[in-house]
């Protein structure tokens, strides 16, 4: 059979089975917001898994990150060892917060916390991202449909580019619009299988090549390839950084800064990633299954793609850049070094691999956006069916800015990349910082930090970087010749959004309560409460009323109690007489705080649409003693488990890939402790809660007989 033609049956039939997929989803679903932009929150551990593995290994993965390393060598596998530590604390510090606090977009979080205003500032400000963050995805399904059928780019009016990237991006669509979230749990698993297969198989099947059979003398052959060309720094963890790094940009100041930088963004509850938390059955699989995603993908990501990288470019010297992997399995297929029907299916698993990651951003920022701009802003009364029809016309809006800004972005997908994490990732750190861990957090501290560190961050990107060498003409050259290298990259600007979030926040009055039950115990919660006087009703001295009424306000507060919190002065004094002032001056009469029943009473009427989801779940916080129940013993041993296979991870990178067999002698034992050490800092199972008894018991037993 003709390959071209064996390519058409291949890739009709995988869109058929997706857009099947969609379409019976749809004629299951309940019809509820939840269900469709969550799944029913049913998704169990491996659906959970899946799901993030085949979001995080797709096109920047065989793209941009094979062709990362076809520049610089196996320095990606600093990148992935940024995720061991990474994954870890977002477990540890977000997981279990965002499955309970209900909520069902990211977005939410900020809502809850600083209001919608904040809220539809911070999406506005992200709106700039959209465009880099959708078009390496879109490419790469261009170039993969491309080379499934290199007979198109001969026919003079057809770019098989531009038409592959379009069928990728409206099948998405119609299987996203037709079934949710649940239909991308549900691709996610299939295209997770297809993935493993895109890597693996034409990375033996070059050894195989090169070794005449032998898949060792094919290795050997590869490591000759790249020490005979002066290039054996590409093969060695420890020489792809410093003055001998096969690239200039991997110094010192740059990994570093990367460092930072990852960790940070990594350590927060991810815009994709977070959904999957959220639509999990329950709270032990949201935090189990991050741990055991990135254990997996450790195989074909971490280690197999720099194998597959470094065997790619020892094997087509002449390809380079973003194009070597369709590349190779191009050559491969058009050479006969693999069946055809197997070129072809590996041609469809890097599809999948790309879709994978492309309808989880779809499905993310669909979600983002019919929350934050068309709930909170359009019909705050929506109905369920209303937000699933506006989420809709949201994907299709999604859909067209996809496709424009996938063929106006510069050639390299990572350094993109890099680029559009650097500006946002001071922003929504410090947001995420506020909601989930600072009860002291005001809407004012946190846009204030974000805005202005993200900010700084983009000057950075655009001044002194041209976009990571992307856009070389918007570098200011007098500006870079005198910046001290070790600044150019954005790490500096996290610290000096910390600062200024804390600084506001000291200078401003505390908000009210309520909302900190989504995110901290009860006990946690009514701590707050007395510190900062919410026990008690109260009225506010409104700067308003004062020049209204002027001494007679003042004369008459005097009569009450008054505190001062930041700039907010309070009044307090017995109820009857307090609502009587209040009328009398026009002034704001607060309850005291009253746990759940009072959150319609003293939020901004836009978001009572919103608590209607998830506060069942908020209120499990309560039956599961969550945040109370773990002792401290536990997280201790848990949190020295868990560094013990850090350094384990280390080590496994720094003899990879020159030392097979004791790199995966230090995977297994460092996987292997990894998830044991989650499951003893959450006591998660009896093995767990017992080992625990055994090792707190010398310290806690003091009489021991």
């Amino acid at each position: 059979m003709n390959w071209n033609l064996l390519n058409l049956f291949m890739f009709a039939g995988y869109m058929a089975l997706l857009l099947l997929i969609g379409v019976i989803i749809e004629r299951r679903m309940s019809g509820t917001a939840t269900g469709f932009l969550l799944a029913e929150r049913s998704a169990t551990l491996p659906w959970i898994i899946m799901s993030i593995f085949a979001t995080g290994v797709g096109s920047l993965a065989y793209i941009a990150t094979v062709g990362m390393i076809n520049k610089g060598g196996v320095i990606d596998l600093w990148f992935e060892f940024f995720w061991v530590i990474g994954i870890p604390l977002l477990v540890l510090l977000f997981a279990r917060k965002l499955r309970m606090s209900g909520i069902i977009s990211f977005w939410d979080t900020f809502s809850f916390r600083f209001g919608s205003k904040v809220a539809l500032i911070v999406a506005l400000f992200t709106m700039f991202i959209i465009p880099f963050d959708f078009a390496q995805m879109v490419k790469g399904g261009g170039l993969t449909f491309s080379d499934m059928f290199p007979a198109l780019g001969e026919v003079p009016s057809i770019d098989p580019v531009f038409w592959g990237a379009l069928l990728v991006v409206v099948v998405i669509g119609i299987y996203l619009a037709c079934g949710g979230f649940k239909s991308c749990l549900i691709t996610d698993m299939m295209q997770g299988i297809l993935t493993w297969l895109a890597m693996i198989v034409p990375t033996i099947a070059i050894f195989l090549l090169m070794g005449n059979g032998s898949l060792t003398a094919g290795w050997q052959h590869i490591v000759s390839f790249f020490t005979e060309n002066s290039m054996g720094n590409f093969l060695q963890f420890k020489t792809v950084v410093g003055p001998t790094a096969p690239c200039s940009t991997y110094n010192y100041s740059y990994i570093s800064s990367m460092l930072i930088m990852q960790v940070l963004l990594i350590m927060l509850p991810s815009m994709f990633y977070g959904s999957r938390y959220m639509a999990a059955k329950n709270e032990r699989i949201a935090r189990q299954g991050p741990v055991l995603a990135l254990i997996l993908t450790f195989i074909p990501y971490g280690l197999f793609i720099n194998v597959t990288a470094l065997s790619f470019t020892a094997y087509a010297p002449d390809i380079a850049g973003d194009e070597l992997f369709t590349g190779v399995l191009s050559k491969l297929a058009s050479t006969n070094a693999i069946p055809m029907v197997l070129s072809s299916l590996l041609l469809i698993s890097l599809l999948a691999a790309v879709m994978g990651t492309l309808d989880s951003r779809f499905m993310q920022r669909m979600s983002d956006y019919s929350r934050t701009v068309y709930h909170l802003w359009i019909n705050p009364k929506a109905t369920d069916k209303q937000l699933i029809r506006a989420g809709r016309r949201i994907l299709m809006l999604l859909m067209a800015v996809a496709m424009i800004s996938a063929f106006f972005m510069p050639d390299s997908i990572w350094f993109l990349n890099i680029a559009v994490s650097a500006i946002q990732g001071p922003l929504l750190f410090i947001l995420v910082l506020g909601a989930f861990w600072s009860k002291r957090a005001t809407w004012k501290g946190a846009l204030a930090g974000g805005l202005i560190s993200s900010g700084i961050a983009l000057l950075f990107t655009v001044l002194l970087t041209g976009f990571e060498g992307q856009y070389p003409w918007l570098i200011c050259q007098p500006l870079a010749n005198v910046w001290p290298g070790w600044l150019k990259h954005q790490f500096i600007t996290y610290p000096i959004g910390i600062a200024i979030f804390f600084l506001v926040n000291k200078t401003t009055p505390p908000q009210r309560p309520e909302h900190l039950e989504r995110f901290f115990s009860a006990t946690e919660t009514e701590r707050y409460v007395k510190k900062y006087g919410f026990d008690k009703s109260y009225v506010v001295l409104e700067k308003a009323s004062r020049l209204q009424y002027g001494n007679e306000l003042t004369e008459a507060a005097k009569a009450f109690e008054m505190r001062n919190y930041g700039k907010e002065t309070r009044v307090y004094g017995a109820d009857d007489k307090l609502r009587t002032f209040a009328e009398q001056f026009n002034l704001r009469y607060y309850l005291p705080y009253e746990r759940y029943e009072s959150w319609k009473e003293v939020f901004d009427s836009r978001l009572k649409g919103v608590y209607r989801y998830g506060l069942d779940i908020a209120k499990q916080r309560e039956t599961e003693h969550i945040g109370e129940h773990e002792r401290k013993s536990a997280k201790v041993i848990g949190s020295v488990g868990i560094s013990i296979s850090i350094i384990l991870f280390f080590l496994m990178f720094w003899h990879f890939p020159l030392q097979w067999k004791t790199s995966m002698v230090f995977y297994a034992v460092g996987s292997g402790l990894m998830f044991a050490a989650v499951c003893v800092f959450f006591e998660d199972y009896k093995w767990a809660s017992r080992l625990v008894d055994i090792l707190s018991s010398p310290f806690t037993n003091k009489n021991p007989k």
